[in-house]
């Protein structure tokens, strides 16, 4: 009897075990995998670890509020370090992890690598920061959320002759996101020559290999109060650049581009980033009551306010999450449910995505002062 008894109860006991497992497996397999991919460990992992923070909230959100049709999303992490090698070894993990899409990379050359990879095995790709004009208008595997970087290029070329004075300028841009910098750096070029402007010297150097201190003190910058120097590198480098340049008493009024907001900037520049000029793609004082209570929740959350990679790497999860709702969680159609996206609600604007995937988004410029940003101007886009 009592072997009848310890039998049964074996069985049940296994039944049970395996019912759990059975149900442990479909709650995995009913999860929605995403890819994401960011630097997390290279020279440029400021703004990674930010945009990693805000991907990551938006999921955790989007979960709370049952996922897609009660399926939980899930994000998969991929660091390139910031080499495109490692990005499309990065893109190749992801797909064979069979994730919906990938968003990511944060820098427009680790993006033409991932492109290249996602373009290979028809996977949809989606950049928060990928800019450069090599990537617009094109018909591809990309839904960019960044507008281009040629519009940011004609803002700053125009804030800096018609409302900075400024009748001749420099260029010191980081050719280790050249794709982005170049492209960049030549409209502004064009645009301010066309203004009536000279450009006197341009300075180039690779994030993490070239001495920074060597290329301002060995490089002849006949530099006068009144020009403009134009830099076009992360957080971390225009901080030592504007460092360096103080020592050396370089005396001009400093523009950077919107790749420079990162906590970084004031960390490490301090106080030689006062009056320091720059493109924003967001405006931090908006009272949007979406941006205003996702800035008080991610503070909540990671004791810290969102900068541009943290903003825009949520609102692509956002983006991603409302194609997916369109084809109810799965990866065929997607890019197709994506495309027709019109007027789309996110943190302070709304978007419309293209047939190419591009958007149009405002530009704003700011400056530093005593410590903080301040809102200059808003730039209006041209679709």
């Amino acid at each position: 009897m009592h072997s009848r008894i310890k039998k049964r109860f074996m069985y049940y006991s296994l039944m049970s075990g395996w019912l759990i497992s059975l149900l442990g497996c479909q709650q995995v397999d009913n999860q929605i995998p995403v890819g994401f991919i960011v630097e997390l460990t290279g020279v440029h992992s400021d703004l990674g670890v930010e945009a990693r923070d805000g991907a990551q909230f938006a999921i955790e959100m989007l979960n709370t509020q049952g996922g897609i049709q009660g399926r939980p999303l899930k994000l998969l992490v991929e660091d390139d370090q910031g080499i495109p090698a490692k990005t499309q070894q990065a893109c190749e993990q992801l797909i064979k992890s069979k994730v919906v899409a990938i968003v990511g990379t944060m820098t427009s050359t680790t993006t033409l690598a991932a492109l290249e990879s996602v373009t290979l095995q028809q996977t949809l790709l989606i950049s928060p920061a990928a800019s450069s004009r090599l990537l617009v208008k094109k018909e591809d595997n990309l839904i960019r959320l960044m507008s281009s970087g040629l519009d940011e290029g004609i803002a700053m070329a125009r804030y800096a002759y018609q409302k900075m004075g400024g009748r001749s300028a420099v260029g010191i841009i980081d050719v280790n996101n050249s794709i982005y910098t170049e492209s960049v750096w030549e409209t502004i070029q064009t645009e301010f020559k066309q203004l009536g402007g000279e450009i006197k010297q341009t300075l180039s150097f690779t994030s993490g290999k070239t001495d920074l201190v060597g290329l301002i003190s060995n490089t002849s910058l006949n530099i006068d109060n009144n020009d403009v120097v134009f830099i076009l590198a992360s957080a971390t480098d225009t901080a030592l650049l504007l460092q360096y340049m103080h020592q050396q008493n370089i005396q001009a009024q400093f523009f950077a581009s919107g790749w420079v907001d990162s906590h970084d900037l004031l960390r490490k520049g301090g106080r030689v980033t006062e009056n320091l000029k720059l493109t924003l793609y967001y405006n931090p004082y908006s009272t949007a009551p979406a941006f205003t209570q996702f800035t008080h929740d991610f503070y909540t959350r990671f004791q810290k306010n969102p900068s541009f990679g943290s903003i825009y790497a949520y609102e692509s999860i956002l983006i991603l999450a409302e194609g997916l709702r369109r084809t109810n969680g799965e990866m065929q159609g997607l890019e197709e449910a994506l495309l027709q996206i019109e007027n789309f609600p996110l943190l302070q604007d709304t978007v419309s995505i293209n047939k190419y995937g591009d958007v149009v988004r405002n530009i704003y410029i700011a400056t530093i002062r005593n410590g903080k940003i301040e809102i200059l101007d808003k730039v209006i886009t041209n679709p």
